[in-house]
């Protein structure tokens, strides 16, 4: 495997804060964790510095990210091979399993829906820690949620980050905790606190005569 170089990005006052309590909840044996913030907050970042403190800690062998998209896939690639983590964003069912020269992976929801005993075993081989973009795209009943579960349930760790961690079918999300039919995120960082830090703009209504 890819030799690991040092974390020198510095972390937002939110993306530490949510680093230091998935560091607690992991070490206090919880599997799942989920992130909920808005959207431009540095989801990725925290996510990765996730990933990048628990290979350096030994705690896991490879990295899966699972987002919506092929796009996607490369955005997540570069993301992480700025901050030290190599990830094969070109991963093919086909081949199994990643080279020895990467720490992991990146695929999309629809590549795990094809081939769920491949990842499932992957999961099982070596200890995984997975990353999922957009959680929301994984349901009870469907096939990719399905697909989900039998990929990544063997999974050492999982983090899901969203800002819309809810469908609209109202099917249970795979690995999301739920309360009165309501999703509970373990760390918000939501658009109050994103307009404190000017990450986004507020939203303005306009008035019109007529």
């Amino acid at each position: 495997m890819r030799n690991l170089t040092p974390w020198k990005i510095k972390l937002r006052f939110w993306q530490k804060e949510a680093f230091d309590k998935v560091k607690i909840l992991f070490n206090n044996g919880t599997k799942d964790f989920l992130s909920v913030a808005t959207p431009g907050s540095g989801k990725t970042v925290f996510a990765v510095r996730t990933a990048h403190h628990l290979l350096e800690q030994g705690s896991i062998e490879r990295v899966i990210v699972v987002c919506p998209t092929e796009h996607l896939k490369k955005q997540w690639a570069a993301s992480a091979f700025n901050c030290g983590i190599n990830l094969d964003p070109a991963f093919e069912n086909s081949s199994i399993r990643e080279t020895s020269d990467y720490h992991g992976a990146v695929l999309t929801y629809s590549q795990v829906g094809r081939s769920p005993l491949v990842h499932g075993n992957n999961c099982a081989a070596k200890k995984t820690f997975v990353i999922f973009d957009e959680i929301h795209h994984l349901g009870d009943n469907l096939s990719w949620g399905d697909s989900g579960r039998i990929a990544f349930e063997k999974a050492s760790f999982r983090l899901a980050i969203s800002g819309t961690p809810f469908r609209r079918d109202n099917n249970p999300i795979p690995y999301v905790k739920y309360k009165n039919h309501q999703s509970i995120a373990d760390y918000t960082y939501g658009y109050t606190d994103a307009l404190l830090d000017n990450v986004c703009r507020p939203i303005y209504f306009p008035a019109y005569d007529g």
